[in-house]
């Protein structure tokens, strides 16, 4: 086999990771239920040939290609046992950053975190308490059609460099995180879903082919007047589906099966987005972004603040019987003030709120956290009104 663009396959095109690497998975080795985005770790024999050819196989030249490469450009790791984990659990298990560690200095952290955020946004606080809630979103669960715990925010008034400053926060504080910039070529030419190729009998992969808990920043600073072409509008499409519903469909050409998933979608625009956004808050900067503040901490604080993000993002809450009560009558109160309110927003503010006071560090959600949302949403919709 000689090795061209198929024998690299998966991990090649999706650009993940330091090279790809077939994984042989046998019986009883604890990943009979494994699927697609899952992310494992395991035990197994690493084997690598220097050979450049493969015995004889099944299938058309191009099969064994694909599924059969040369060891010596994707090598193999027999599997033993393993076992599906979180992207934060090895990072999350020392020791000196467990929570117990971590919680006489949970407010200095959170307060760290935002000073961080703010520096890279311009010095706006108010974006960097959004932006701060925005990271510990996560789909917590799924009643169809609603995705709880499902939340979008746009950031409006955007320069392409204080995208690049958000990306850059992604990339040092979580485990894995996606930029995508929407430019009209990439809408044009990626691929967001995986989809099957029959000439190969594999399933490509897509940009939105993530871990669950991936924060993923869509940048629609760089995008130019054009026209989409067929596979530009499909990419949208999938695009807004998985921001809505948060799944995507797997393209095998006859017909679609939905994949669910769990993405943090944040959208960096000059104007409004053009993307089915939540919340949208249009920055105000007082100074120059920066897109280097974590590059100036030591190694140790940069730990303790993402392991502080790492532990709010996997932190229980509720809301206690008696502040439900007081929220459904705050809703009534505000709906019969604006009778145009519905069950979008009250959705979208009971989001908002879990996010603050996950962030604030409380185990059930407090009449106080619900009314400081309120607050900055005060804050946000005064922001729009001027802007």
């Amino acid at each position: 086999a000689g090795g061209g663009p198929r024998a690299v396959g998966l991990a090649a095109e999706a650009n993940q990771g330091p090279g790809p690497c077939i994984l042989k998975l046998y019986e009883d080795t604890g990943l009979e239920d494994v699927k697609l985005n899952d992310v494992i770790e395991v035990v197994g024999v690493f084997s690598r040939s220097l050979s450049l050819s493969e015995g004889p196989g099944l299938g058309t030249e191009e099969e064994q290609e694909a599924h059969n490469p040369p060891e010596s450009q994707v090598p193999r790791l027999h599997v033993i046992c393993g076992r599906k984990v979180s992207p934060w659990d090895a990072f999350l298990g020392r020791p000196e950053l467990s929570w117990d560690a971590l919680r006489p200095q949970a407010e200095a952290l959170r307060q760290g975190m935002l000073q961080v955020l703010a520096e890279s946004l311009g010095g706006d606080e108010l974006a960097a308490h959004y932006l701060l809630l925005q990271m510990v979103s996560r789909v917590h669960a799924r009643h169809d059609p609603i995705v709880l715990g499902r939340h979008v925010l746009n950031l409006s008034k955007m320069t392409p460099g204080a995208a690049a400053a958000v990306a850059k926060l992604f990339e040092g504080l979580f485990p894995h995180s996606r930029h995508l910039g929407l430019t009209l070529q990439a809408l044009n030419t990626a691929r967001m879903a995986p989809a099957k190729d029959y000439s190969v009998n594999r399933l490509l992969p897509g940009q939105l082919q993530m871990a669950a808990g991936t924060p993923v920043l869509l940048d629609e600073t760089v995008l130019e007047a054009g026209k989409l072409g067929e596979r530009g509008v499909k990419n949208v499409a999938a695009l807004k589906k998985a921001m809505t519903e948060q799944k995507y469909d797997l393209d095998f050409q006859y017909y679609q099966v939905a994949m669910e998933c769990d993405l943090g979608f944040t959208v960096a625009s000059t104007g409004r987005s053009f993307l089915p956004c939540d919340t949208q808050l249009p920055l105000h900067a007082t100074r120059e972004v920066s897109a280097a503040p974590l590059e100036r901490m030591s190694a140790p604080d940069l730990a303790l603040l993402r392991a502080w993000l790492g532990h709010a993002r996997r932190a229980q809450h509720s809301i206690s019987e008696q502040v439900s009560k007081q929220i459904q009558q705050d809703l009534i109160q505000r709906r019969q003030r604006t009778p145009s309110l519905g069950d979008v927003d009250f959705n979208r503010w009971l989001t908002l709120a879990r996010f603050l006071s996950v962030v604030n560090g409380e185990a059930e959600l407090s009449w106080g956290t619900w009314e400081a949302m309120h607050s900055m949403e005060q804050r946000r919709e005064e922001r729009l009104r001027v802007a």
